[in-house]
């Protein structure tokens, strides 16, 4: 069943939490493998000095999209409506980005986790702004994000994913994927 499902050109499949036997019936179809780093912003690090406001109201968030233009950003914020992820615009004035969160603990430490972010670019920038509003407004929180998907900043660190991402597509590299169609925010829709 699963050799036919993904023979079918043109669809991507993704696995987030494979266990141990799923992760090696996968790998022997020749699911490619995302790099296990993940970066984790330490609490007390300096960020970026930009100047930035943020709002975390979807309707300010989908309208800021549109303005500067970025539709595929703001049907991601409206698919996303009634799951688990948290949204949050960091508005330079020029430039803007999307960050979805998934606001989850790892061995009863609780994380902000970066799904998406709809300028990966401006995720370094926008750093010291998402702490600061994720403490706010959701309590302590490590940032973290992973590796393959983000850059690198200073004042982090790289600590191993537990369980690896796989996935199989045609042309699809790990930087296409992101977290925000995965199950951790699918889920809920289904209730």
């Amino acid at each position: 069943m699963l050799r036919k499902a993904i023979a079918e050109p043109g669809v991507v499949f993704t696995n987030f939490t494979a266990s141990a036997a799923v992760t090696e019936i996968l790998r022997a179809f020749r699911f490619n493998e995302m790099s296990t780093e993940e970066r984790v912003l330490l609490p007390f690090c300096p960020q970026s000095r930009r100047v930035a406001t943020w709002t975390a109201d979807l309707e300010a968030i989908g309208h800021a999209l549109r303005v500067h233009r970025r539709e595929d950003a703001a049907t991601h914020v409206n698919d996303h409506r009634g799951t688990r992820t948290k949204w949050l615009l960091v508005d330079f004035g020029d430039e803007s980005c999307a960050i979805a969160l998934h606001l989850m603990r790892a061995r009863k430490v609780p994380f902000a986790y970066v799904l998406y972010c709809s300028a990966p670019e401006l995720l370094v920038d926008s750093l010291s702004v998402l702490r600061s509003v994720s403490r706010r407004m959701w309590g302590w929180r490590l940032v973290a994000w992973p590796g393959a998907r983000f850059p690198d900043a200073s004042g982090t660190v790289a600590v191993r994913r537990p369980q690896p991402v796989l996935f199989k597509g045609d042309d699809v590299t790990a930087a296409d994927l992101d977290g925000l169609y995965s199950e951790l925010t699918l889920l809920p829709i289904l209730r």
